[in-house]
């Protein structure tokens, strides 16, 4: 028979395999790399291997230094996570098995973090390729009630 002691140790060690498996599992898209972007598309590759991976653009638009030659396509990209984090403890009433006292013990207490990524990537494209790109990233978290 499991006792109170043995029943908290287990489920201390079940509560992160538990909320590991919450966790989302969406292929990121590493726009920070210095030579691809997101891993598929480098600079000189053809605009149908974007459009392939990203679709279409949101928008398009001549680029000011150059705006016969070099357009700027303009995606916005959303990501959004959510994971249990230990984010304070609180006591809980324990009994000791063997001498049958209560006492108060400090237990982690776990709330849902979701985060918000939002990527505006800005493609420069001339003669039908890439030529370059910028990310500008906004990240917004906040703890759910």
């Amino acid at each position: 028979m499991l006792n109170i002691r043995t029943i908290h140790f287990l489920l201390l060690l079940t509560i992160p395999l538990a909320v590991s498996g919450c966790a989302t599992t969406v292929r990121e898209r590493s726009a920070d790399s210095p030579h691809t972007l997101t891993g598929d598309v480098a600079r000189g590759s053809p605009t149908e291997d974007l459009i392939a991976l990203l679709g279409e653009p949101q928008s398009i638009e001549p680029f000011e230094g150059d705006p016969e030659r070099i357009q700027i396509w303009t995606y916005h990209i959303t990501k959004t996570d959510t994971n249990f984090v230990g984010f304070n403890s609180k006591e809980v009433p324990w009994v000791d098995p063997i001498t049958g006292e209560l006492k108060m013990i400090l237990e982690p207490d776990y709330q849902p973090k979701t985060t918000i990524r939002t990527d505006t990537v800005r493609v420069y494209i001339m003669n039908d390729k890439v030529l370059s790109w910028k990310v500008d990233r906004k990240k917004r978290s906040y703890y759910n009630d």
